[in-house]
């Protein structure tokens, strides 16, 4: 699989199983099979999470974890640790 799809791939196994909101701050990155995941997490289950989702993508040959725990980022709709149920109930 080429780079470029195995990191789209990736991406969206992420978003699906972890949830828009816990990978916000996290970037996909995929050379020769490497999947290296940066930026941060809120917490260690969720950095554990997206190391193991992405091990299971096929034609991944190996994840380089560089995710660091900390405040996920604010997007323009508010703060990132909102979820959408506590949007909804607004």
């Amino acid at each position: 699989m080429v780079d470029q799809n195995l990191e789209q791939c990736v991406s969206v196994s992420l978003q699906r199983v972890c949830g828009a909101n816990a990978v916000r701050g996290v970037q996909c990155q995929v050379d020769g099979g490497v999947v290296t995941l940066r930026g941060t997490v809120s917490s260690r289950e969720e950095m554990m999470m997206c190391v193991a989702v992405a091990r299971t993508v096929p034609s991944v040959r190996m994840v380089d974890n560089q995710l660091s725990l900390g405040q996920v980022p604010e997007t323009k709709d508010g703060p990132a640790d909102r979820s959408d149920d506590s949007v909804a109930a607004e």
